[in-house]
Protein backbone atom coordinates (compact mmCIF):
# COMPACT_ATOMS: atom_id res chain seq x y z
CA UNK A 1 0.00 0.00 0.00
CA UNK A 2 1.44 3.35 -0.97
CA UNK A 3 1.65 6.46 1.21
CA UNK A 4 -1.20 8.37 -0.42
CA UNK A 5 -3.63 5.49 0.20
CA UNK A 6 -2.59 5.33 3.84
CA UNK A 7 -3.13 9.09 4.24
CA UNK A 8 -6.53 8.80 2.56
CA UNK A 9 -7.63 6.02 4.93
CA UNK A 10 -6.44 7.96 7.99
CA UNK A 11 -8.15 11.18 6.82
CA UNK A 12 -11.39 9.33 6.04
CA UNK A 13 -11.42 7.59 9.43
CA UNK A 14 -10.74 10.89 11.20
CA UNK A 15 -13.52 12.67 9.31
CA UNK A 16 -15.94 9.84 10.07
CA UNK A 17 -15.01 9.90 13.77
CA UNK A 18 -15.44 13.67 13.95
CA UNK A 19 -18.82 13.52 12.23
CA UNK A 20 -19.93 10.74 14.59
CA UNK A 21 -18.91 12.74 17.65
CA UNK A 22 -20.75 15.82 16.34
CA UNK A 23 -23.87 13.72 15.73
CA UNK A 24 -23.71 12.25 19.23
CA UNK A 25 -23.26 15.68 20.81
CA UNK A 26 -26.21 17.13 18.91
CA UNK A 27 -28.47 14.15 19.69
CA UNK A 28 -29.07 15.24 23.33
CA UNK A 29 -29.41 11.61 24.47
CA UNK A 30 -28.98 11.27 28.23
CA UNK A 31 -27.60 7.70 28.11
CA UNK A 32 -25.18 6.48 25.43
CA UNK A 33 -24.00 2.90 25.03
CA UNK A 34 -21.04 1.98 22.75
CA UNK A 35 -19.23 -1.20 21.77
CA UNK A 36 -21.99 -3.57 22.90
CA UNK A 37 -22.07 -2.21 26.44
CA UNK A 38 -18.32 -1.87 27.01
CA UNK A 39 -18.54 1.94 27.10
CA UNK A 40 -21.48 3.71 28.72
CA UNK A 41 -21.85 7.48 29.05
CA UNK A 42 -24.37 9.37 31.19
CA UNK A 43 -24.95 13.00 30.20
CA UNK A 44 -26.66 15.90 31.97
CA UNK A 45 -28.51 17.13 28.88
CA UNK A 46 -30.53 19.66 30.87
CA UNK A 47 -27.37 21.48 31.93
CA UNK A 48 -25.97 21.28 28.37
CA UNK A 49 -29.20 22.83 27.05
CA UNK A 50 -28.92 25.70 29.56
CA UNK A 51 -25.33 26.38 28.48
CA UNK A 52 -26.32 26.31 24.80
CA UNK A 53 -29.23 28.72 25.38
CA UNK A 54 -26.98 31.07 27.37
CA UNK A 55 -24.39 31.01 24.58
CA UNK A 56 -27.01 31.74 21.89
CA UNK A 57 -28.51 34.58 23.95
CA UNK A 58 -25.04 36.07 24.50
CA UNK A 59 -24.21 35.88 20.77
CA UNK A 60 -27.49 37.59 19.79
CA UNK A 61 -27.15 40.37 22.37
CA UNK A 62 -23.49 41.13 21.54
CA UNK A 63 -22.99 40.84 17.76
CA UNK A 64 -19.43 41.19 16.54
Amino acid sequence: MDTSTTYFIIASASAFGGALLKLLYDSKCSHLNFCFGCVEIERDVGREQEIEEHREHHEHSNPV
